[in-house]
């Protein structure tokens, strides 16, 4: 297609050009061809332009590669499961394997982040699953309440920076970050902020006491009524109330084989008791027979 522009400049459009493999210039398209080159305006992309059906539920996220990365993940949820429970708390959400997004969005954009460990209350796992496979906020009219982000070589500057900026915008209450390198990947080995009048503020982060001089440092989180800590590149949480630590996964493997072991010792005294006490009975009744 041929086209005049108001200045009576004749102009040729970039279909055009395509279709007659012509190449593109300047003073084709342009009505100042020797002017600035406007600036690149990126076109708004909604879900259901690249979707087929915007309504479905979210994506699976990815596995893991990094395997430390995924201990580090794996290992405080595990510890939250088990402390939830044994507060009662059932309606409760402690997962790494979801995505979290203000409304649906294709895979990939960059609006739609997946927390190492995310924290909501009022929906567990299963209707999460069952619903939109994801935390979609616009759909639950509320964010998570908790996210926690484990530092790994690939993703490390973006949990400080662009994710930190998707949680503020989505306003979850509380976000950590987690760096078992002390601080390679992350800007520190351990970090938070919390949502005040909708910026967040860092929270500060103190020396264990716990540790003394072993640097070893700790954060509160007012969502888990927790400390969150930072030892020797692991990461425990540590109840203010109860005074101790929430066993990890091998302290809890520990326990469990000593609470089974007890438990067959005390089976095993039992069936001796029991044992002694027929031959005893026995006894008894031999020697209180009438004799012959």
């Amino acid at each position: 297609m041929v086209a005049v522009s108001r200045s009576g400049k004749t102009s040729i459009s970039r279909r055009t050009l395509a279709e007659a493999d012509v190449p593109l210039r300047a003073e084709d398209v342009m009505e100042r061809p020797d002017g600035p080159i406007p600036p690149f305006v990126p076109p708004i992309v909604r879900a259901e332009d690249v979707m087929d059906h915007p309504d479905d539920p979210l994506p699976d996220p990815p596995q893991r590669v990094d395997m430390q990365q995924e201990l580090n993940v794996r290992d405080p949820i595990t510890m939250l499961q088990a402390w939830m429970a044994n507060k009662g708390r059932e309606k409760v959400l402690i997962t790494g394997e979801a995505f979290l997004c203000e409304a649906t969005a294709p895979p990939g954009d960059t609006r739609m982040v997946r927390p190492d460990c995310m924290v909501g209350f009022g929906i567990t796992h299963a209707e999460l699953l069952e619903t939109s496979n994801g935390w979609i906020v616009s759909e639950r009219g509320y964010p998570p309440a908790f996210a926690l982000e484990v530092a790994s070589e690939s993703t490390g500057r973006r949990d400080y920076t662009h994710k930190r900026d998707v949680y503020m915008r989505l306003r979850v209450p509380e976000i950590f970050r987690f760096d078992a390198t002390s601080g390679r990947y992350h800007d520190a080995p351990l970090g938070g902020d919390r949502l005040v009048d909708g910026e967040y503020v860092s929270v500060p982060v103190f020396d264990c006491p716990e540790y003394a001089g072993d640097g070893a440092l700790h954060v509160h989180s007012e969502v888990l009524e927790l400390d969150i800590c930072w030892h020797e590149g692991r990461m425990r949480y540590y109840d203010p109330a109860g005074g101790a630590h929430l066993r990890n996964i091998v302290e809890t493997d520990e326990a469990r084989r000593a609470a089974e072991e007890r438990a067959e010792t005390a089976e095993a005294r039992l069936e001796d008791s029991e044992s002694e006490n027929r031959r005893l009975r026995e006894l008894l009744r031999e020697r209180g027979s009438p004799s012959p």
